[in-house]
């Protein structure tokens, strides 16, 4: 599995990696400066249409009527547009894709260069195909979080029995089908899968990396379910990590690439997390936080409205200041995703003097 790379005998998450492309901003936040945002992250919906029994988000969720203020998310992208920050990642909090001016959001943001990375149950393009091409012309990205290869498991772990896994299986051949038919874009979106690996599933890991090749997407994600009744007991998982790597071992990389992530436990943040200042984000009711991770700490991670008051009014404040030297990291997310960068931090503090001489 390409999970990590290793550069000068350090072992790196590959997914990290990506952080040396910012090293100037990593070294400036270390120095006490707060940099403008690499990605900024919206929730553009408290609503789900499925009702996930595991979803970490799934107490705090919302009715239909809990969304996004369009007003305020077009002044935000032009606040954005205008210093030149044109990355955009739309996950949940809700489905994003469920915001009733989805197809207008996606418009606006493909004729004014924006890029995106979408994180998605996908379910909603089941009745709005529409979206599939708007999502060719803006998307980096689009990972589906699928989690089963079978209707009844798909509705067990998903929490709604109307639904259907083989129709959402059409929609991603169509959509990785659509993108194979486009190659004089110069930015076609890589398509993946992901699965939460977690009891109901766990006989169904090599039928997904099965369904991954039939489909065509570029890459699969597994990460483990914690903290829950369906999670897979700890000595069970060594066996179930050599099976899958047997399996993968059997694909071509050009083929699939399959990543085994942990899952949220374990280790928590040690000491000050500099990815929040490269990674803000902005829920559905036009809070910014200084954390996608913010659902239990909100009053401290916080730091205004763009409703009330422009992105960047807020953004390098002293409030904003204030707010980052005031996170108790364990309160943090066990094993939070952001650990990954720690290592390539490291690596930029010692080896940034000799980054551009190639």
């Amino acid at each position: 599995m390409s999970k990590s790379d290793n550069l000068e005998g350090r072992q790196f998450d590959a997914i990290a990696l990506n952080l040396v492309a910012a090293y100037d901003k990593v070294l400036g936040i270390i120095r006490g400066e707060i940099p403008l945002p690499e990605v900024v992250e919206l929730f553009l919906t408290n609503y789900c249409n499925f009702a996930c029994p595991y979803c970490r988000c799934g107490k705090y969720h919302g009715d239909r009527s809990q969304y996004m203020d369009f007003a305020a998310l077009s002044n935000l992208l032009d606040e954005l547009s205008q210093r030149g920050i044109k990355t955009l990642e739309m996950g949940g909090g809700g489905e994003p894709l469920e915001h009733p001016r989805i197809e207008e959001i996606l418009t606006r943001l493909a004729k004014d260069g924006f890029r995106l990375g979408l994180i998605t149950n996908g379910y909603v393009l089941t009745e709005k195909l529409a979206l599939i091409d708007l999502l060719l012309q803006c998307a980096d990205w689009v990972r589906f979080s699928v989690d089963a290869t079978t209707n009844d498991v798909y509705r067990s772990v998903h929490g709604r029995p109307s639904l259907s896994y083989l129709t959402l299986k059409e929609i991603m051949v169509k959509m990785v089908q659509s993108v194979n038919a486009k190659p004089q874009m110069d930015q076609r979106p890589k398509i993946g899968m992901k699965l939460i690996v977690q009891q109901p599933n766990e006989n169904q890991i090599h039928q997904a990396i099965d369904e991954a090749l039939e489909i065509g997407v570029h890459y699969l994600q597994f990460k483990w379910l914690d903290d829950h009744p369906w999670s897979i007991p700890l000595e069970r998982r060594p066996q179930l990590v050599d099976d899958l790597k047997s399996k993968v071992a059997e694909i071509p990389q050009e083929r699939l690439t399959v990543d085994l992530l942990p899952g949220y436990g374990g280790p928590r943040m040690q000491g000050r997390c500099i990815m929040s200042v490269l990674h803000p984000l902005i829920d559905w009711d036009c809070s910014i936080y200084i954390c996608a991770f913010f659902h239990n700490r909100k009053k401290s991670h916080s730091i205004g409205n763009i409703k009330q008051s422009q992105f960047f009014q807020c953004w390098g404040s002293e409030d904003h200041r204030e707010h980052i030297k005031g996170v108790d990291p364990n309160q943090c997310v066990p094993n939070c995703p952001l650990l990954r960068y720690n290592p390539v931090i490291e690596f930029i503090k010692k080896e940034a003097y000799r980054f551009r001489y190639i």
